[in-house]
């Protein structure tokens, strides 16, 4: 396998891997729905289908943890509009971190994945404790843009607290691209 963290050019076919983060019933049927929900819905739709049509791994995350989230519970499935089909793989995680305590990593070296590409929830939590953990476990992924979400804070608005994690994130420890950019390239 090539060097994970020193290919200039990224693989976006052999090498790549969809990781779905998060995108679970609890997090869409509260009274408050994540912001721009029917684009981030649509665009996680279209990376999804590129993938499968592909052959290429499709790999969800879903958090295993509290009231909301937990295993087997209506909240805890997988959103119905994105649901996993037979060949795609789930990992199965208890904190923000999707590598931590989990298989993540062994699935990906198992698959010679060197580029994940990263959609999902929440931006500001396990989203970005994901991406910025898959670098330092010496992946080199992409991250689109304009395929993950949270809600607005106490703090900030959400469209705020995405476009802040994307400045930080994109270029540091992922590729950043839209969508559109990245089915371009594929």
């Amino acid at each position: 396998m090539q060097n994970k963290t020193t290919d200039v050019e990224y693989s976006i076919m052999d090498d790549s891997a969809l990781v779905v983060i998060d995108i679970q019933n609890a997090l869409f049927e509260g009274t408050v729905k994540p912001y721009q929900s029917e684009f981030f819905l649509s665009n996680v739709k279209a990376v999804l289908a590129a993938f499968r049509s592909r052959n290429l791994p499709v790999i969800y995350v879903q958090h295993t943890e509290g009231e909301d989230f937990r295993e087997h519970s209506h909240g805890w499935q997988i959103y119905p509009q994105i649901a996993p089909q037979p060949n795609d793989m789930l990992v199965k995680k208890t904190t923000w971190d999707a590598f931590y305590l989990t298989n993540l990593d062994d699935l990906l070296i198992q698959r010679q994945i060197g580029c994940p590409v990263f959609v999902g929830m929440q931006t500001e939590y396990c989203f970005d404790t994901t991406v910025r953990s898959s670098f330092a476990h010496g992946y080199r992924g992409i991250l689109l843009s304009d395929a993950h979400t949270t809600f607005d804070s106490g703090v900030l608005p959400a469209e705020q607290i995405i476009r802040h994690h994307n400045s930080v994130l994109c270029g540091r420890f992922a590729e950043g691209m839209t969508t559109e950019e990245f089915l371009n390239r594929f």
